[in-house]
């Protein structure tokens, strides 16, 4: 018994190790996009500051209004970059999203996910362990793997399945408000 203990609580820390790298990832990209804001911010800044000091020469006026459209269009291409990215990740088959091979948005759904492995850890290295060493009835010479087997199905298949379907609807709220 202490051995299925150990077995889930090993895979409860394996299963919050990918929570802590996609954390830090995703403060990376975040640091990242919002670096490129400032910059394209700054330059806007700038150019305004430079049509105002010499408004006077028509040159320059034409080059900073061509610089101010080329800032729009990095702009808007690092917003379309994130809507894409955003799309690329709503479309999940029904494989993956029976397992949650999925990786979570946030910490509840990476506690849901973390939750889900460990219970269906605990349940299979359960069976295993009676299919390897079964338990025989002496009165009737049978194993009772069947009776552990429906009963784990019975106990852990509906938490489960709410899990799943937790972890699912997280991700779609996750996803929908960004």
């Amino acid at each position: 018994m202490l051995e299925k203990i150990l077995i889930a609580m090993v895979a409860g820390l394996f299963g919050v190790l990918p929570a802590i790298f996609q954390w830090y990832s995703g403060r990376n990209k975040a640091k990242t996009y919002e670096h490129k804001i400032l910059k394209l911010s700054n330059e806007l800044e700038f150019l305004d500051k430079v049509k105002k000091f010499d408004s006077n020469d028509p040159l320059l006026v034409s080059d900073v209004e061509d610089e101010v459209k080329s800032i729009y269009q990095q702009y808007k291409s690092l917003q379309e970059n994130k809507a894409v990215e955003k799309i690329k990740d709503t479309k999940i088959f029904i494989l993956r999203r029976a397992f949650l091979l999925f990786k979570p948005f946030s910490f509840k759904g990476w506690f849901i996910h973390t939750t889900f492995y460990v219970i269906m850890i605990f349940a299979l290295s359960m069976l295993l362990s009676e299919y390897q060493d079964p338990v025989i009835k002496p009165e009737t010479g049978e194993s009772r793997f069947e009776s552990v087997l429906f009963g784990s199905v019975f106990i852990f298949g509906p938490i489960l399945l709410l899990l799943q379907r937790i972890a699912i609807k997280i991700r779609n709220y996750d996803i929908k408000n960004g």
